[in-house]
């Protein structure tokens, strides 16, 4: 019964109970067991992409106290109307190689986390870091696909110098 219930649920230290203090009720609790479900039980859809990437939920939120640690530390989600039926806040990582702690993690929207992907192409300009997306957005141009880029034998870099040389009629140092 104890194995069974081990597959079935993770690690009994992970394990969501209520001990009598209402957080059940808590409407960050569901945030709070969907993090630690994807960072440490082995049958949850997402663990791939979290705990077999070896993220984890830090120690102070874990255990008999670790949730209240959670709420205190996160603070209540930032107000804001529904997008399709979803919250409009939602539990980001800041790093999302990084672990779930209270340094790593806010309440960020959709687009933001949007923009806060591992697959996103990224390009480092005057020193900043921006999403392919966001520096297009920048200088007014439709997106640039890095295969069009490759096509062109430069970097994403080179390839946003040259379209401002090219519309402004003077080199730009990125």
């Amino acid at each position: 019964m104890h194995y069974r219930r081990f597959m079935l649920y993770g690690d009994t230290n992970y394990t969501m109970r209520d001990y009598g203090t209402g957080k059940k009720k808590h409407p960050l609790y569901a945030v709070y067991k969907d993090m630690v479900r994807r960072c440490s039980n082995r049958n949850d859809k997402a663990y791939h992409n979290y705990g077999g990437r070896g993220i984890k939920v830090c120690d102070r939120w874990l255990g008999k106290d670790g949730f209240w640690n959670f709420v205190d530390d996160m603070g209540k989600r930032p107000s804001g109307e529904m997008l399709s039926g979803r919250p409009r806040y939602t539990l980001d990582r800041i790093d999302v190689n990084g672990d779930y702690c209270k340094e790593n993690c806010r309440w960020a929207t959709w687009a933001e986390q949007g923009k806060n992907k591992r697959n996103n192409s990224t390009v480092f300009l005057w020193g900043e870091r921006y999403t392919l997306r966001q520096a297009c957005d920048i200088f007014g141009i439709s997106p640039l696909s890095p295969s069009i880029v490759n096509k062109l034998g430069t970097t994403i870099e080179e390839a946003f110098a040259r379209h401002l040389e090219n519309n402004y009629g003077e080199r730009v140092s990125l």
